[in-house]
């Protein structure tokens, strides 16, 4: 069982149809270059295109996700604090998907 696997066994809302297609699109992800468009996940082995649609429409907790991640690898705690001092490695990201585009 990967971490992956064993995260999303300990989230509540995630159930085996949603933990095949996160596995699967994860997986893709992390070996695919270039654009990330539904059919080229399909095409490189994440399921049917169909299938990846109907599944990105799902609500998914990313947050709840990471959260768990990060502290199974005892990056953060669980706590309200958040890193824990002394810890191996921290890193801080940020998602430009939600920045404005300048035009």
């Amino acid at each position: 069982m990967t971490y992956v696997e064993r995260i999303l066994s300990s989230m509540p809302k995630v159930f085996k149809p949603q933990k095949k297609a996160i596995i699967a699109l994860l997986g893709t992800l992390m070996c695919l270059s270039g654009r990330a468009a539904m059919r080229n996940l399909s095409k490189y082995g994440a399921g049917s295109e169909k299938w990846l649609r109907r599944w990105a429409y799902e609500d998914f907790d990313f947050l709840m996700f990471n959260t768990l991640l990060l502290s199974e690898q005892r990056v953060t705690s669980r706590s309200p604090q958040g890193v824990k001092k002394g810890s191996p490695r921290q890193a801080i990201v940020i998602d430009a998907t939600f920045y404005e585009k300048r035009k």
